[in-house]
């Protein structure tokens, strides 16, 4: 999905990194065993400690935090109508990217962190003409929805782009599709017994059954234009 922005916005796509995926996990994990939710650590630590501690020299870094969903689709439009997020995201200068997605507890709460990574290394054009090294995270914002857009400040880092052909894997999500397919399936057979009952009883006419079988096929109807993902993906959290 980042990917697929960038690219239609004329930007070149991200190359996966494994330092970056790295650093990415490792900053997910210490969030779940400290009990934090922000882009430095109770203790100070910044960001930056876990490009560093996997060896990822850049000269440029970047970092996206999200909590609180369970749809890759929703986090990725939450992050891109909030400007410093969609900043990142679309900013031209990187040329990696790591990600990691894990499940744990904050606050006691359960929850799902997914942490976005961005990366420049040195070397490039940019790094030999002495570029000093920039750092972005967007600010520390609260709760952002899928319909919701938060205006914060615009952040722009030089560089150089670099051709790549990679497109970024999935993110790991919790929705399960099969379950929605097992759902309709068995929603469209429940719906096809219920038109016979009435198909049949109109003969013998019985309108209490013939009615309760149509608010039945009514409610079945509205469950199924229900959108359950969007609901439960109303609270995201990006910072």
């Amino acid at each position: 999905m980042v990917n697929k922005e960038r690219m239609d916005a004329g930007l070149k796509p991200l190359k996966i990194n494994d330092k970056l995926n790295q650093a990415a996990q490792q900053k997910a994990q210490d969030m779940i065993n400290n009990d934090y939710f922000a882009h430095t650590s109770p203790s100070g630590t910044t960001p930056w400690y876990w490009f560093d501690r996997v060896g990822y020299k850049y000269v440029a870094a970047g970092e996206n935090l999200a909590k609180d969903f369970t749809d890759s689709k929703y986090l990725h439009q939450a992050w891109m109508k909030s400007l410093s997020h969609r900043n990142n995201i679309l900013n031209s200068k990187y040329q990696e990217i790591g990600i990691a997605v894990i499940e744990g507890k904050i606050n006691g709460k359960d929850t799902v962190l997914a942490v976005q990574l961005f990366g420049k290394v040195a070397g490039s054009k940019a790094a030999e003409t002495k570029l000093e090294i920039a750092k972005t995270v967007p600010p520390e914002a609260t709760s952002v929805t899928p319909n919701q857009e938060t205006k914060t400040p615009s952040v722009g880092i030089g560089g150089t782009e670099i051709e790549s052909k990679s497109v970024l894997n999935t993110v790991s999500e919790k929705s399960e599709p099969a379950i929605n397919k097992i759902y309709f399936i068995v929603a469209g057979l429940l719906t096809l017994v219920l038109l016979l009952t009435i198909f049949v009883n109109i003969r013998v006419q019985y309108p209490g059954l013939i009615f309760t079988s149509i608010i039945v096929i009514l409610l079945i109807a509205g469950i199924a234009l229900f959108n359950g993902q969007e609901f439960l993906n109303k609270g995201i959290d990006i910072i």
